[in-house]
């Protein structure tokens, strides 16, 4: 892994003011703040319209602020980590460890707020699960809107069967100058960071872009001779002030919940004592072509997992949508938001489905059977069943349909024995990129013929809503959609 260039230059936020840092540049604006008991409803939709980062303040002192429960001490003894540890980044070598949790507390509160020289040992702790207390009182008893919390039925993270859900409610701890690279959120999906808790003043400087700005500042990294989606760039106050792109600034501190727009590039900066922030996605419908068409490109072409499945995640979402319909059109009840929303899921079905097939489908070895078992597709409501999930060896894209698969090379040549199929997305294997032995079976993930008879389901339901109530022509539902 490389070294990070904050590593090799020591930036420090010693002394550090976010009045004068934002105060330094034509180019830096403040973060809008609004405060917890405010008209919600009103700021969030105005975040979603403006693709500007947002902070939604003070929650720490509403009546639903849990001091007790949400304190470093209380995660200390009931946090429930596997082994009661915690995975930690050293920041000055960039490596990574597992370490006792309450060891990593002790380091981060001897240790100063800032980075000393000769100093070879600054540590982060990051993506330690998240306490189901706190999940708990997150989703049931804390008074932030349900339509942002993780496990609500908007976010679309949600569709995949549970076993294949990715977990993405997470807790990270940190000192001061201890930091996360400038980077997106995974797939185009919304970020969300409360912070809750702090001791000696601790806080976080977030240093944001608009979504609609990603592709000016992966050019701008380029230019620095850099690669945004590696992950491993500190850049440096001064690189930001030249930036040709506004940059949008924060310093988070307890109560503190920010809202990071989709694909906006972001860096955080620990700075003074220990902070504790949990941390989650989401995923709406409009965020699914924006990754199939923006990110996934990206992510194939510097080799990084998608994690989020996206290909797999149209598919159960479009499964799940043409269900609700046709359980509203049972009932009289059709709501044309979802029509719409099917309207756009089929469209992107169609690109998925059309990447993925080959004239040959009937006649290839599938991994598996079809979604409704050995009978095949069928006319009934199809049910979503989990199977393995597979990535491409190279790349590390996810697997959803057609893909390359070599038994041979995952032989222990002594023993004989199956160690592990080498597979390889279809993108990847017309480029080129094969097993050692080269001598690959084509594959399909599953019956072509079922993503076909998904297809032919939900426009059936469409069909049905038509005949039932009429609708405006497709392409206008596009457009209400997008």
């Amino acid at each position: 892994m490389t070294t990070p260039y904050h590593a090799l230059r020591g930036v420090s936020t010693k002394d550090w003011s976010f009045d004068d840092i934002v105060a330094s540049s034509d180019n830096f604006h403040p973060v809008k703040r609004v405060p917890y008991d405010s008209d919600l409803t009103l700021a969030l939709d105005e975040y979603k319209k403006s693709d500007i980062p947002l902070i939604i303040e003070g929650w720490h002192v509403s009546d639903a602020w849990d001091h007790e429960l949400l304190s470093l001490n209380w995660f200390a003894k009931h946090a429930g980590l596997p082994g009661d540890r915690i995975d930690v980044r050293n920041v000055h070598t960039w490596t990574d460890d597992s370490i006792p949790l309450h060891e990593f507390i002790a380091k981060s509160r001897s240790i100063g707020p800032a980075v000393v020289k000769g100093e070879g040992e600054r540590l982060y702790g990051k993506d330690a699960i998240c306490p189901a207390a706190w999940s708990d009182w997150l989703h049931n008893r804390s008074d932030i809107p349900r339509q942002v919390l993780p496990d609500d039925q908007s976010n679309i993270l949600n569709a995949l069967p549970e076993s294949s859900r990715v977990e993405h409610l997470m807790c990270y701890l940190g000192v001061g100058d201890t930091f996360t690279p400038m980077h997106k959120d995974l797939c185009a999906s919304y970020g969300h960071n409360l912070m809750t808790y702090t001791e000696k003043g601790g806080s976080s400087y977030w240093f944001m872009t608009r979504g609609r700005d990603a592709q000016q500042v992966a050019e701008y990294f380029h230019d620095l001779q850099q690669e945004l989606d590696h992950e491993n760039y500190v850049i440096s106050l001064e690189e930001l002030r030249r930036a040709p792109f506004p940059v949008y600034i924060v310093e988070q501190k307890l109560g503190d919940m920010v809202f990071v727009p989709p694909r906006s590039a972001h860096q955080v900066v620990n700075s003074g004592g220990i902070t504790v922030k949990t941390s989650w996605s989401r995923m709406e419908s409009g965020s699914l072509g924006v990754a199939l068409f923006n990110e996934l490109p990206i992510y194939r072409r510097v080799c990084r997992r998608e994690t989020y499945k996206v290909r797999s995640l149209v598919h159960h979402f479009l499964l799940r949508t043409a269900q609700l319909l046709e359980d509203q059109l049972e009932t009289d009840k059709a709501d044309e938001t979802v029509v719409r929303r099917l309207f756009s899921l089929i469209e992107l079905y169609d690109h998925i489905l059309v990447d993925e097939h080959t004239e040959s489908h009937a006649t290839m070895t599938h991994l598996t059977t079809s979604l409704n078992g050995d009978a095949g597709p069928s006319t009934s409501r199809t049910t979503a069943i989990d199977f393995p999930a597979l990535v491409c060896d190279f790349c590390g894209a996810d697997i959803f349909q057609s893909y390359f698969r070599c038994s041979t090379c995952g032989q222990s040549p002594s023993e004989a024995e199956l160690v592990e199929d080498v597979c390889i997305c279809a993108g990847c294997y017309v480029e080129g990129r094969t097993c050692l032995c080269g001598n690959m079976e084509p594959m399909q993930y599953r019956r072509f013929a079922t993503l076909l008879d998904l297809r032919k389901r939900a426009r059936s339901v469409l069909a049905s809503f038509s005949q039932r109530y009429g609708y405006p022509s497709e392409s206008s539902m596009f457009e209400d959609e997008k």
